[in-house]
């Protein structure tokens, strides 16, 4: 059997794991659709080549279908975190906060 590759544990890892979790999306992973009768399609985007580390959990019960992503949240905050951001104040970063976009805003 051969030995498995020891993988070092740095500082730069870390935070490209969770930079990963805070900024995946769910629709590189999935995909869904509507069919003809109206009702959703949901299908899981090849496995082969892709990068999964943002995916806590895929399952397909009787219940039905669940994919899980790690909290994006709680990988935001401790970049954040580390980054500091949190120290700074809001007018440092933004110099007009009615030019700040919020995505997913109809208003």
């Amino acid at each position: 059997m051969p030995k498995k590759k020891k993988e070092k544990v740095t500082e730069e890892r870390v935070l490209q794991e969770l930079a990963k979790i805070a900024f995946d999306d769910i629709k590189n992973h999935i995909g869904y659709s509507t069919d003809e009768n109206g009702e959703m399609v949901i299908r899981i985007k090849d496995s082969d080549g892709a990068d999964t580390r943002a995916v806590a959990e895929v399952k397909n019960s009787k219940s039905g279908f669940n994919f899980k992503m790690y909290n994006k949240l709680t990988a935001l905050l401790k970049l954040g975190d580390y980054l500091g951001m949190w120290k700074k104040q809001p007018e440092d970063e933004i110099e007009d906060f009615d030019e700040l976009e919020v995505f997913g805003d109809s208003t």
